[in-house]
């Protein structure tokens, strides 16, 4: 009877048992609640419902989105405003992944599959912020908002020539703009884990220099040091085509500046002129006379660069004498110049940068060079007549004068034939160097007789 009765009592027992464990299956399974072991850094979502976490998620991102990110800059650039934006403005948050993991202890259609979650939940799990920095949101901010870090333009270095022919300069300055680049990288850096526990985040603007275009030390290193030579020449201010040719092209010329090594073409220079002003009439030498035509006193720009040329001691590649002596300079001192063929053509043998300036005042043409000379070099520039060619005479009928009576129309001038020396003194030592083998025509004596 006992044994009957025993083994009914196992019976009920472990179907008791068996219900009882499949009651606590099943309300485990579908419990409401997050399990035991979720966390979001440190927020334990472990025992909240679903909708609880969404309540409070908001809350916190919400204070997350207000936190502020400060810029500062370096101290030895510091100016006092404080620049500061929020993590919302740059950062996107993403919460879809934590949903489909919270939602995943609910989701399970097998009832053990939704135990088995919960269970090994129950051994820890961690989630991280899920966010994604908009790098141009943030070029973008830092631009429109404070372009005053933007702004800055660098300063070039200056040469200038005093009144007095010294060279100074004028250093350069950087300017400094936001390296955004760089700033970006240590923006990105911030950890979730930092956003989420920090209170607010400080850096430091990494600036990136914006350097001068022109540096001083580029500027002293062409080598314009000192005035080396200088040269003038008078010229009429009453003339007023000729005035205009001489000071127009001494302005074209002013600042010049040729790097070492460099051949300087006069014929550049008229061309460049020419399109900047114009040449107008003024009296030319052609085949041995003056007449009139457009570019007179083109000449006596190119002759006052050829002599401040003779003082530097510089290599002349090409230059051609007047065929007449002219006023304004010495015999065997000029340099013509022509547009079918004639160059006046030098080349810069100081092994430096060499500066050629203009000045034009009271009918004085004054053409400087500067750059780099040897302190104890003296050149001192000679003219030796070796002849002189006497003019020719001339004789043209003129039916106003009777028979046997004549006039004098023009009167003849001398010719030339000129070798000019430089005489070089450098070191103690002196040289005589020929530079030139000149000839000028000599112009006849013109008389008119009668018939």
């Amino acid at each position: 009877m006992w044994k009957k009765h025993g083994r009914l009592f196992v019976v009920i027992l472990v179907m008791a048992l068996i219900v009882g464990t499949s009651g606590w299956v099943y309300a485990y399974a579908n419990r409401s609640d997050i399990p035991e072991g979720i966390h979001l850094h440190d927020w334990h979502l472990g025992g909240l419902s679903f909708e609880q976490v969404e309540s409070e998620w908001k809350n916190r991102m919400e204070a997350i989105r207000e936190k502020e990110i400060m810029l500062v800059l370096p101290s030895d650039m510091a100016d006092g405003k404080e620049r500061s934006f929020t993590l919302g403005e740059v950062v996107t948050f993403k919460d879809d992944e934590l949903k489909e993991a919270l939602v995943s202890f609910y989701d399970p259609p097998d009832l053990w599959e939704k135990v088995q979650h919960r269970w090994e939940a129950r051994k820890g799990i961690r989630y991280e912020l899920d966010v994604e920095w908009d790098n141009i949101a943030l070029e973008h901010l830092l631009r429109e908002r404070w372009p005053e870090l933007f702004a800055g333009e660098p300063v070039n270095a200056i040469r200038t020539i005093t009144d007095q022919d010294l060279v100074e300069y004028q250093e350069d300055n950087s300017a400094y703009h936001v390296d955004v680049e760089a700033l970006l990288k240590e923006v990105v850096d911030v950890t979730p884990n930092e956003i989420w526990k920090e209170p607010s985040f400080s850096f430091e603007l990494p600036l990136r220099e914006v350097r001068a275009e022109v540096r001083l030390e580029d500027l002293v290193d062409q080598g314009i040091e000192r005035k080396i030579a200088e040269y003038s020449t008078k010229y009429s201010i009453k003339a007023d085509g000729r005035t205009h040719n001489v000071e127009s092209t001494a302005l074209v010329l002013h600042d010049t500046l040729l790097q070492p090594d460099e051949i300087f073409s006069y014929r550049k220079l008229v061309q460049e002129t020419e399109k900047k002003f114009g040449y107008k009439p003024a009296p030319v030498i052609l085949d041995g006379e003056l007449r009139p035509g457009i570019g007179g006193g083109v000449c006596q720009v190119s002759t006052t660069l050829y002599n401040a040329v003779l003082f530097a001691d510089l290599e002349l590649v090409e230059r051609r004498n007047h065929s007449l002596p002219i006023g304004y300079a010495p015999l065997g001192r000029d340099a013509t110049y022509s547009d079918w063929g004639i160059d006046f053509r030098f080349k810069n043998t100081t092994d430096k940068h060499l500066l050629i300036r203009t000045e034009m005042k009271n009918g004085t043409l004054t053409v400087k060079l500067f750059g780099t000379f040897p302190e104890d070099k003296k050149v001192e520039v000679v003219t030796e007549t070796v002849s002189t060619i006497a003019p020719t005479t001339e004789t043209r009928r003129d039916s106003s004068l009777a028979p046997g009576q004549s006039k004098v129309i023009r009167e003849g001038k001398p010719g030339y034939q000129v070798n000019v020396y430089k005489k070089i003194t450098e070191a103690g030592t002196e040289k005589k160097v020929l530079v030139s083998k000149d000839t000028y025509k000599a112009q006849p004596r013109v008389v008119a007789v009668g018939q």
